[in-house]
């Protein structure tokens, strides 16, 4: 199984999509999903006394059926695939997703014909479901896990097309408050900034020195906005300290448990520039101009020796060369600023 889940990997990263999301099922039998499956059998089959539900295997299941379909791995993984949510909609008589609870206020303004319910997960990986009663008052034909529609509707390249370019609805309101909170001149250019990502297993490949990043900034009249979450206040102090460079922050926003208000955030922002992590997921999931920071080898999302990103339009990438050293990448995204902007 093992195996097999690893070639999945290397089809999927060179775009062989038919072949990579078939393998991919052995995934549900590899030791990272056990607390995944662990959750699906004992608090959904728990709260679904009086029926099993079936796993969807063929496209016709989804046609006038009513499809449970529950989201794994990380939240940028939830995000990623709502698009192939939304076709499933289309063809199914009712959709429900347990997705995790910091999305329920997007997913709900921007999919209003999918019922979505909140479950959240521990840092320890634990699964719960936070709202048992939307499965007890629900019959369905089907279940299927989020990472598994793209074998139905992602098999080559040319079905990334059916992608929207954005997909979540901004909060106008949140955005507006944000923008007062600011108070950041017309004038200006503004650069959301995010630099790592903390529960990754590639950390040390993936992420960058806030402080590296003075290479990219120094001396451009740009006005840079923290879009990272997590504990990174000593960071910023001390960048800013170096370097004579500001990097405003909203104080009333959480970047981590906020992600309706931080992807208003992004929404103000002209440009995003961001290692791979939850930032660059929100960012392309409103079509914001975002160039990423990719490691050498990375998630199959991005494949090989390639510049754009087929999940999002609005994505650059900007690939090391050689495994994590960024001063390349960083030495092209301050001409292509400066190209840009002046």
């Amino acid at each position: 199984y093992d195996a097999s889940y690893n070639k999945s990997l290397l089809n999927l990263l060179q775009g062989r999509f038919k072949e990579g999301w078939k393998l991919y099922e052995n995934r549900f039998n590899t030791k990272q999903h056990t607390t995944f499956q662990k959750f699906k059998e004992s608090v959904i089959s728990n709260n679904q006394i009086d029926q099993k539900i079936p796993f969807l295997k063929r496209f016709d299941d989804f046609k006038n059926n009513n499809i449970l379909i529950i989201a794994e791995q990380g939240i940028g993984e939830h995000i990623i695939y709502l698009p192939l949510v939304l076709e499933a909609s289309k063809i199914s008589k009712s959709i429900t997703m347990l997705i995790e609870p910091r999305l329920i206020p997007l997913c709900k303004r921007s999919f209003k014909k999918i019922n979505f319910v909140p479950f959240g997960t521990t840092h320890s990986g634990n699964y719960s479901l936070t709202d048992k009663d939307a499965l007890n008052k629900s019959n369905f034909d089907y279940q299927i896990a989020v990472a598994s529609l793209p074998k139905f509707f992602r098999s080559k390249e040319g079905d990334f097309g059916n992608t929207p370019k954005g997909f979540f609805n901004v909060s106008k309101q949140l955005k507006d408050e944000i923008k007062d909170e600011l108070n950041i001149p017309k004038n200006k250019k503004i650069i959301g900034i995010s630099w790592k990502s903390f529960n990754s297993q590639w950390y040390y490949f993936k992420n960058i020195e806030l402080k590296e990043l003075r290479k990219v900034f120094d001396n451009l009249d740009l006005v840079l906005i923290n879009l990272q979450y997590g504990e990174v206040q000593d960071e910023i102090n001390e960048f800013i300290k170096k370097t004579n460079i500001p990097i405003h922050q909203v104080k009333s926003l959480d970047n981590r448990e906020d992600l309706d208000g931080l992807v208003s955030l992004i929404d103000l922002c002209d440009l995003v520039i961001s290692t791979d992590n939850v930032t660059i997921q929100l960012s392309g999931s409103i079509n914001k101009e975002t160039w990423a920071l990719i490691p050498h080898v990375p998630h199959f999302f991005y494949q090989l020796n390639r510049s754009d990103c087929i999940w999002y339009p609005s994505i650059t990438l900007y690939r090391q060369q050689k495994r994590a050293q960024w001063s390349g990448i960083l030495d092209n995204i301050r001409q292509d600023l400066i190209k840009k902007y002046f």
